[in-house]
């Protein structure tokens, strides 16, 4: 884990005027979050990279920004990908499971990281949940890794 948190959108100079400082900084806080997780818990499942935590990470970035008063805000579930969208953007706390050369936090306005930066209507599966326990449910119904569910 590098430690360092990085908003990913050069492509976007006036990038915190659509989306507050506060969500960045809840952005990191639950990535330390998952990094001490991943450290203490050990799982098979996962990997450097977080690789196996997008799902429980995501989902703690949900719920901690709904606690802030945030309500423009779901989960995004891509195939085998999980991270949100908030005020239309895009927040990846686990992309450095595809490549641990990547900030920390990853932001976009359009784009999506994994396993790449792509248009996420490139998708073949693409869902959007905006309550926690619909997404999972969906999780559970689709068979995700047991090890991997968040609770």
């Amino acid at each position: 884990m590098n430690g360092q948190s990085i908003y990913l959108a050069a492509e976007h100079p006036n990038r915190f005027k659509f989306l507050p400082m506060d969500v960045i900084e809840i952005a990191n806080e639950t990535r330390v979050w998952a990094e001490q997780l991943y450290e203490t818990e050990q799982n098979e499942d996962w990997s450097n990279g977080l690789c196996g935590l997008c799902a429980i990470a995501s989902l703690e970035l949900f719920r901690q920004l709904k606690k802030h008063g945030y309500e423009d805000i779901e989960l995004v579930f891509l195939q085998n990908h999980v991270l949100i969208s908030i005020n239309d953007h895009y927040v990846d706390v686990t992309a450095t499971q595809f490549d641990e050369s990547l900030p920390t936090v990853c932001v976009s306005k359009d784009k999506l990281i994994c396993p790449s930066w792509i248009e996420p209507s490139k998708f073949l599966q693409r869902l959007f949940f905006d309550d926690d326990n619909e997404f999972v449910d969906h999780l559970l119904y689709i068979g995700w890794c047991p090890n991997q569910l968040p609770v």
